[in-house]
Parts: C-alpha cells; sequence; structure tokens
C-alpha cells in the first residue's frame, strides 16, 4: 500500500454512477462470484512511503480504530 496515494477511482458514468444497476443488483452479483458479502482484505498490509505531515491526524484515528477492533476481537475470542 503506497502511503500518501489514493487506492480507488471510480469512472463516473460506469455501472456504480449511472443508474443502469441497482445496489442490490450490484451485490447479488458480487456474492454470486465471491460466495460472501464483501469483507475487509484478511491479509496485512505492507506500507511504503510516507505520510504527508496534515494526513498524520488521520492516521492517529486510522490507528486507533484498528486498536479499538483488535481489542474487541481478543475479548471476544477470549470471552
Amino acid at each position: 500500500m503506497l502511503l500518501g496515494e489514493g487506492t480507488f477511482h471510480q469512472f463516473h458514468g460506469g455501472a456504480a454512477t449511472s443508474g443502469r444497476f441497482s445496489w442490490d443488483e450490484m451485490h447479488a452479483e458480487f456474492v454470486a462470484i465471491r460466495g460472501h458479502d464483501n469483507r475487509p482484505p484478511q491479509n496485512r498490509p505492507l506500507y511504503v512511503g510516507s505520510v504527508p505531515d496534515p494526513f498524520l491526524p488521520y492516521v492517529e484515528r486510522s490507528s486507533q480504530l484498528a486498536l479499538s477492533r483488535l481489542t474487541a476481537r481478543k475479548d471476544r475470542v477470549a470471552g
């Protein structure tokens, strides 16, 4: 994962923004192809690059959220 770079581009006027397909249709196709709902990747990312200073508060908040999810997951396993 390249730090400081965008990771998503939506072509406007495409399937998701044109109104040709509903969310339900796209979701059903995804499930039919993958066999499950969409979920975050399970692999650990490898970070490359640097984070511009103005974005550090966002990285801090994301880290706090990740740590709270990790703690909640450990609590569920232990409980």
